[in-house]
């Protein structure tokens, strides 16, 4: 099947799920919104009852935290106390890793962080998937924020870290020369780098299957105006597209079984963006979110029965979950 064959089977496909979804999950199986004050965005469940994600209050809109919620208490509790602006949050291992400006905030003068942070007009016109692409390193520090390490040294965007099934080997994207590369280092050598996949294009946020065989990242063209989930293995090789639609897709998120994945996609014609599962076993999509607004960052409960994202649908940027709609038809 030729590309553009392709590309006019997954708008089919993905037209007849999403009319399909609507009807079987727009009344049945309401979103619930989790928090209310200032934004919240990011959440990674830990277990079936909790998560971590990124909360900034409005009186201090440009400064960032990590918090821990508790699905059953219905209580959210700060687990970091910095500086700054943090993003990307995740845990392995009973440890934080996240990424933030704090000591970017000191090292660099205003001047040079304004040099640091000039992007392409694409890019701010677009304000690309709403990150804040400035300058900021990666940490990581115990589940309760504290014994803080720093892990890259960049003058420059390091962001959305992950862990490769080594456990020891953090792969993150970099801006560097006017592109977002995959970066990956071992823990504890912050000068010994490699490029992890090449591209013409742009490499953000890879996410990891949890059998640790796959791999998922949005590649995102030179112009910034589309993005595509690609796979590989773990190694990086045997790459190839999970969708092929026009239009942003990002925000890749592994279904437990790892035989699906969850991502925000705008399409060509959409102002919006929202929620769609691929099935990499048959290869077909269908929608899971229908709001006004954007919504983007999944995340599934590790039993699979929860999704978490972040949504627009009320303004300012809130978490919402909902139940996982069973099964994933694909007849």
């Amino acid at each position: 099947m030729d590309l553009f064959s392709r590309s006019f089977y997954f708008r089919a496909v993905c037209f007849y799920f999403s009319f399909w979804s609507f009807l079987s999950m727009g009344y049945s199986n309401p979103p619930q919104q989790i928090t209310t004050d200032g934004t919240n965005r990011q959440g990674i469940f830990l277990s079936d009852q909790t998560f971590v994600y990124v909360h900034s209050s409005e009186r201090f809109p440009d400064e960032s935290q990590l918090f821990f919620f508790d699905l059953e208490k219905n209580k959210a509790k700060p687990i970091t106390f910095q500086r700054g602006l943090i993003q990307n949050g995740f845990v392995s291992d009973q440890k934080l890793y996240y990424s933030s400006n704090t000591d970017e905030l000191k090292e660099s003068p205003e001047a040079l962080r304004k040099f640091l942070q000039r992007l392409p007009s694409s890019v701010r016109n677009e304000a690309l998937f709403h990150i804040p692409f400035g300058p900021q390193e990666l940490y990581r520090s115990l589940i309760d924020g504290t014994s803080i390490e720093r892990l890259t040294e960049n003058k420059g965007f390091d962001g959305f870290p992950a862990l490769l099934p080594d456990g020891n080997t953090l792969v993150f994207s970099r801006w560097t020369n006017g592109q977002l590369r995959l970066m990956t280092q071992k823990i504890g050598q912050p000068k010994v780098l490699r490029m992890a996949a090449t591209t013409v294009g742009h490499d953000l946020g890879v996410s990891l299957a949890p059998n640790l065989k796959s791999l998922a990242w949005s590649r995102i063209s030179p112009d910034f105006k589309s993005s595509q989930i690609v796979v590989s293995d773990a190694k990086f090789k045997n790459l190839r597209y999970a969708t092929l639609e026009k239009g942003m897709n990002w925000s890749p998120a592994w279904h437990p079984n790892s035989k699906s994945i969850l991502f925000s996609s705008r399409g060509s014609s959409q102002t919006d963006y929202d929620i769609y599962e691929v099935s990499l076993e048959k290869d077909c999509v269908r929608r899971i979110t229908n709001l006004s607004g954007d919504e983007y960052y999944p995340s599934l409960s590790p039993n699979g029965k929860k999704i978490l994202f972040t949504a627009t649908h009320k303004g300012s940027a809130q978490l919402f979950s909902q139940k996982y709609p069973e099964p994933f038809r694909c007849d």
